[in-house]
């Protein structure tokens, strides 16, 4: 007979392949999507992999050093393609992994905290069914790579609260670093990780000792990003090709964010209902552990950032699902780690609407993926024709 780690390793697999395949499937025949983002990563991942540099450009003739976007993805698909497939190739084998590499981790955060291998087959299971996910990872686009470092952070934050060991310390400065090059909203994940380790960390340590901690762990973690906009000043002249100034925020930014909240799956008010269980949670038990901790910190930080972006950097960024993908993985490891700690009346009834959701979910993304396996997305589709 199997022992439990033995099946916890068996539905991994089979978790992860499940999800490579959901994306390689949906890929099959016209690749993976491309928008306007993919056509810089694309451009800068062949330019480095020539020897041009991180060089971008939509037209031949005006190719110039890449500033807008940050550099880590399109060196991995440089790298990718140093190997053998073109970055097109590369991106959709990339993305293929790291959603089944998603689906484990989320899992193993879930089970790390609640010790129960069906709540962790319940966090996998959300994530494997929603359909939004499955789109960003079908598209050449970064949040794929962001996300998977941003929930591989915070996971050995956590443990490394609970368990403070230098070499925790360590990767988490390394993903954060990573992810402060592969969006520029990595911020947030160092900004909750300062915070963790100012309020959250079990060490005996004062609270100088902890504000001082934080603050190197920031320096170190912000070090890639810092070194990436001295580059961009070096080349260009100027260390983000972004203009601050002041956008007023108005309603239909509201509307477009509720929408998209309320769009998360095939219910439009359900996740009212677990944010119910979630204050029903805050009045039972007021000493929660790390994790869901740090993922309230995460979105709240994310929030945050997202807001000041808008105000100041980027009027045109869309609070649609691309973006809030974050969100929507760091509330679903929030809601299965405090459900754990509920009554039982209320956990069977939480878990039993989530294997509704997961069904009913699934139903739409199937149809999605046969979608995209016929149709293609964005650029990537036989409605796009291309003059030679």
């Amino acid at each position: 007979m199997l022992e439990k780690r033995q099946i916890k390793a068996l539905i991994s697999i089979y978790l992860f392949l499940s999800g490579a395949f959901i994306v390689l499937f949906s890929t099959q025949i016209w690749g993976s999507g491309i928008s306007h983002d993919s056509m810089y990563y694309i451009g800068a991942a062949r330019g480095l992999s020539s020897g041009q540099g991180l060089m971008t450009g939509l037209k031949f003739d005006h190719v110039k050093p890449m500033v807008h976007y940050p550099p880590f993805f399109s060196g991995v698909l440089s790298l990718i393609n140093f190997l053998g497939p073109d970055p097109m190739v590369g991106a959709r084998l990339l993305n293929a992994i790291l959603f089944g590499s998603l689906i484990v981790l989320i899992g193993n955060m879930v089970y790390s905290y609640q010790r129960s291998l069906g709540a962790a087959v319940v966090g996998s299971l959300l994530v494997l069914s929603s359909r939004d996910l499955v789109e960003v990872h079908c598209m050449v686009w970064s949040e794929p790579l962001s996300n998977f470092l941003i929930f591989s952070g915070l996971y050995l934050l956590s443990r490394y609260l609970e368990d403070p060991k230098p070499s925790l310390l360590a990767a988490v400065v390394l993903i954060a670093g990573l992810e402060g090059i592969t969006k520029f909203a990595g911020i947030p994940l160092i900004v909750a990780g300062s915070i963790g380790l100012i309020f959250y960390s079990r060490s005996r340590k004062t609270l100088y000792s902890k504000v001082y901690d934080a603050f190197i762990f920031s320096l170190l973690a912000s070090l890639p990003l810092m070194l990436w906009l001295i580059r961009n000043y070096l080349e260009t002249g100027r260390w983000v090709d972004r203009v601050i100034i002041y956008h007023q925020l108005t309603h239909q930014d509201l509307e477009i964010a509720l929408r998209t909240l309320t769009q998360w799956s095939v219910f439009r008010h359900e996740y009212l209902i677990l944010l119910f269980l979630a204050i029903l949670y805050i009045f039972q038990k007021a000493q929660p552990k790390t994790l869901p901790r740090l993922m309230v910190i995460f979105i709240l930080s994310y929030g945050v950032f997202l807001m000041i972006s808008k105000l100041f950097i980027d009027r045109a960024t869309p609070v649609d699902l691309r973006i809030l993908s974050p969100v929507f993985i760091a509330f679903i490891v929030f809601l299965l780690c405090i459900v754990g700690d509920l009554k039982r009346s209320i956990r069977n009834i939480f878990y039993l609407l989530c294997w509704v959701i997961i069904i009913l979910s699934w139903g739409n993304t199937y149809k999605y993926v046969m979608y995209i396996h016929n149709n293609g997305m964005q650029l990537s589709s036989p409605f796009i024709v291309v003059k030679t």
